[in-house]
């Protein structure tokens, strides 16, 4: 149950005195057996015992085998920090007591820690039923475990051995470790993450709805260029017109909630216009980097089956990729269609529980997967993030690649709340370029990966003497956040936040404000609104605080499932 193994190895002193010549004798003649099971999920308590009943039986005939010779002809290679073949070792002291029910007789056991110099073995567990009652001694490697550790193992040893002789025929792997009081705690206390927000809203309603209250505050600034809020909108509404019309006429069908909408743009104002604009007009986008090999792009045209694709016309006379001619839809602000089309606001075309974008993830059969992630999970996450974040972020830097969706937080989240974006034109590779961005706007906020922020701060001596780069505010994420990031990073912030979120989650699930004065081990946090966590076993049962086992994640931001994948999407949803 600790370990999640289902082939586990154990020791046990032998007397080795199975011979009637030796009964007599004075001296030490005591072996080490190895006990090996090997457990099934479906197996009861009661089989495994009469299981290693039989095997104990036959393991008793080769109790003189010398311990060292086994390990010798296993050749185990050998490792001074543990004993071989096993680490723990379990000894029945006694067989004295009579008693055959022994349940609720089981007295309290007690931890006695070992310096680890001393103790031969990781954990040694001694029983002994010679008693009114069986009583038992863990003995640990204080060099391993803290003794807490091991006074709550044994509380679980104990729960658990209850439960198995009160239902001796149920399967051991759908019972658990934790008391109903831990249960509580651990899956709905942990859990109460309930908050509400604007779960029937779309990203577009909100933020025309913040266009409407900011109308001439800056929404987008690019390359000297500025967009405001109002003409954001309208040249949004205008190029969701034009995006319906040309999927009606190329289809001859009209557009509806789901369809898929290719945007492969570079960082600009038209790939801001671009997400709002296939928002509007009902579709959800699919981001593809220009960057891609050709390959990867044409795969992922075919398994969205995507009618459009939004692009620029100064990338495609780099001529690095083709695009199917008669797909293509070129949003550049200079042309006709933001001067002909209807600026005013176009009707709703799509709920809250449709999609708002598919971004594509590495998959290990070597295909992308495409994860479907709808309205209504952007719109908590964005909400949250809102929540938990000063007032005084205003200025927003958008430099990430809008194939990963850590960009949602710089792109939707400021625009639903007012905030400033400031698009970085160059490469993320030129950093003192990037960093002379950052400076020159005024940036309150970043979010970007640990790798990155941590390059972000050189202070080698080759660059002395610039501006001083500081921001209010970092999220980390997309990587873990190690101690050596910490540390740099916190040359660029006072305040920084450790965020954790598979796609599938809606881009965070987790967060984390790591406090500079702490010790820096890190986590991952506790859930953001209307998240849950759960840590399960292989057999799907919660495990106790300090078991390892597998995080599942559910709430408001879980993922519709992977596109076209419907087996896998039932096997990891």
């Amino acid at each position: 149950k600790y370990t999640g193994q289902d082939d586990i190895v154990i020791g046990s002193p032998t007397a080795n005195r199975q011979y009637r010549q030796t009964e007599d004798l004075i001296g030490f003649f005591v072996n080490m057996q190895v006990n090996r099971t090997l457990l099934r999920k479906d197996q009861s308590y009661a089989e495994l015992i009469r299981k290693m009943h039989q095997e104990q039986i036959t393991a008793q005939k080769y109790q003189d085998l010398p311990f060292e010779r086994m390990v010798d002809e296993l050749e185990i290679g050998r490792d001074i920090s543990r004993h071989p073949v096993f680490q723990v070792m379990f000894v029945v002291q006694s067989f004295g007591s009579k008693d055959t029910d022994w349940q609720g007789y089981l007295a309290p056991l007690s931890a006695k820690g070992t310096a680890y110099e001393v103790e031969k073995f990781d954990l040694s567990v001694f029983m002994d039923d010679s008693g009114a009652s069986i009583r038992g001694v863990f003995s640990y490697a204080t060099a391993l475990f803290h003794r807490e550790t091991i006074v709550e193992l044994m509380g679980h040893y104990t729960h658990l051995l209850n439960q198995l002789t009160e239902r001796p025929d149920e399967a051991y792997s759908g019972l658990s470790l934790l008391r109903e009081e831990s249960y509580q705690e651990i899956v709905y206390d942990w859990n109460a993450t309930d908050k509400s927000y604007e779960q029937d809203k779309t990203i577009q309603e909100l933020f025309t709805a913040q266009a409407l209250l900011t109308p001439d505050s800056i929404a987008l600034v690019y390359e000297g260029e500025e967009l405001s809020y109002r003409e954001l909108e309208e040249k949004s509404n205008q190029l969701a017109r034009h995006i319906r019309s040309e999927y009606h006429q190329r289809s001859q069908a009209e557009l509806q909630p789901d369809t898929l909408i290719a945007l492969l743009l570079e960082r600009s104002l038209e790939m801001v216009i671009g997400i709002l604009g296939v928002l509007k007009a009902g579709g959800a986008y699919v981001p593809i980097d220009p960057g891609y090999p050709q390959d990867r792009i044409d795969y992922i045209l075919s398994d969205t089956g995507s009618e459009l694709v939004l692009s620029q016309r100064g990338l495609q006379e780099k001529e690095e990729f083709s695009l199917p001619e008669d797909k293509v839809v070129y949003i550049d602000l200079s042309e006709a269609f933001y001067r002909a089309e209807d600026s005013s606001a176009v009707p709703s075309y799509s709920g809250s529980g449709d999609l708002a974008y598919v971004i594509y993830t590495s998959g290990t059969t070597g295909k992308p997967k495409g994860v479907m992630i709808e309205h209504r999970g952007v719109v908590n996450y964005i909400d949250h993030v809102h929540t938990i974040l000063p007032d005084t972020i205003q200025r927003i830097d958008f430099s990430s690649n809008l194939s990963f969706d850590l960009s949602v937080t710089t792109t939707l989240y400021p625009l639903c709340f007012g905030k400033n974006i400031y698009i970085y034109s160059g490469e993320l590779s030129d950093i003192e370029e990037y960093r002379k961005h950052i400076v020159r706007h005024s940036i309150d906020f970043l979010k970007g990966t640990p790798s990155y922020l941590y390059l972000l701060n050189n202070d080698s001596p080759e660059v002395n003497g610039r501006d001083q780069l500081k921001v209010r505010l970092i999220i980390a994420g997309g990587e873990k956040l190690s101690s050596i990031h910490i540390g740099r990073i916190f040359g660029l912030t006072d305040v920084l936040m450790d965020e954790y979120g598979p796609t599938e989650t809606t881009v965070g699930v987790t967060q984390y404000f790591i406090d500079r004065n702490a010790n820096l081990n890190t986590n991952i946090g506790k859930a953001i609104s209307n998240a849950k966590l759960y840590v399960l076993d292989a057999n799907h049962i919660p495990v106790p605080v300090g078991v390892s086992g597998e995080l599942y994640i559910g709430g408001a931001g879980l993922s519709r499932g992977y596109l076209n994948r419907e087996e896998l999407t039932a096997e990891r949803f």
